[in-house]
């Protein structure tokens, strides 16, 4: 495998690339309410685009009867329709092409010998979770095809965190490729980035589902929300945790808390790090791009907040999370072998 090392690497960094693109083009399709103008799921059939008037008034059709022209879009226009049908269908054959992706390359290289068991079983790994992420994306799609037309925040939540896994997954097959010369780091420091890690993870859900409930509109002042701290109406649903799930109003809470915690944690690993540590090459860099991305994560945060969701600002925002994502993931791999510290 080590002769072939570079092509795999550049492999696995390609697949990476694309999902961060996806991740892009759906906060997009989410933001220009895109998401739901492709009504139908076919995924061998459904790659060709309408070419002729015929094929976009029959496919303007179809969307005409569905709850979100009915409700939200009954003065649409063929010209208007097309611009939301192209994010949605940019979003889905992107997602086809991170599957051909995965399975050609795989398949190439498992023919020619090129391949270790471990990254046999890695590519397999990946090429399940995209086949689950696309039909996930049509479970979620499907949800606001019935009597309302919004997208189930839960399986907006789902669908986002699987792309955020699948590229952890993937990100973490190019770090072990590459094998970077890490130095043992003390237990408690290793401990601590996987409290953080299970943060970010849960910031990545309630992220998803201010998303989902459209949370980002409301309460736009910064760092209070309104006059207040702790705002009335965090708790009007019962039973109680319900809340947590379906108050807009307590899931922006509780993403504004994570969001200081990670602030806070993640700055005083940070410099525990490259004060108090002897790093490697690799280790320190990615010790700064963790500092330096949870800190343009946090402002692009604020700047949606407070002019109401831009959308610049909120695809920046989504994508940014992303990048602290695979930052936090990069410094764990850096700390993750065996050490006698305390």
């Amino acid at each position: 495998m080590e002769r072939y090392q570079s092509r795999i690497i550049i492999w696995l960094s390609v697949v990476c690339f694309l999902i961060m693109m996806i991740v892009m083009i759906g906060g997009i399709t989410r933001l220009t309410q895109s998401g739901l103008s492709m009504v139908d799921w076919r995924p061998i059939m459904g790659i060709m685009p309408p070419l002729s008037d015929t094929d976009w008034h029959s496919v303007f059709q179809n969307y005409q009867q569905f709850p979100e022209y009915q409700q939200l879009n009954p003065e649409m226009s063929l010209f208007q329709f097309k611009r939301i049908f192209f994010w949605e269908y940019v979003h889905r054959m992107l997602g086809r092409i991170i599957g051909l992706a995965i399975v050609i390359p795989l398949g190439v290289f498992w023919v020619l010998g090129w391949l270790n068991p471990y990254l046999i079983g890695r590519g397999v790994g990946m090429t399940v979770l995209v086949i689950i992420q696309g039909i996930m994306g049509w479970m979620m799609v499907k949800s606001g095809l019935i009597d309302l037309p919004h997208v189930s925040h839960i399986r907006l939540m789902m669908h986002l965190g699987l792309a955020f896994f699948l590229f952890g997954y993937t990100w973490w097959t190019v770090l072990t490729v590459v094998n970077p010369d890490c130095k043992p780091m003390a237990i408690r420091v290793r401990k601590g980035t996987q409290i953080l890690l299970g943060i970010i993870v849960l910031q990545i859900i309630y992220g998803a589902f201010s998303a989902g409930l459209k949370a980002g509109y409301i309460m736009n002042t910064f760092p209070k929300m309104g006059d207040t701290w702790i705002p009335d109406g965090l708790m009007i649903l019962s039973p109680f945790w319900h809340n947590f799930i379906h108050n807009p109003m307590m899931v922006q809470f509780i993403h504004r808390g994570l969001a200081w915690i990670l602030l806070v944690g993640i700055l005083l690993l940070c410099g525990y790090l490259m004060f108090r540590q002897s790093l490697s090459w690799f280790q320190r860099r990615s010790v700064i791009f963790l500092g330096g991305s949870l800190v343009l994560q946090f402002i692009l945060g604020v700047i949606t907040l407070v002019y109401h969701v831009p959308l610049h600002a909120a695809v920046a925002h989504q994508l940014m999370g992303l990048l602290v994502f695979i930052a936090i993931l990069t410094v764990y791999f850096g700390m993750r072998l065996e050490s006698t510290g305390v």
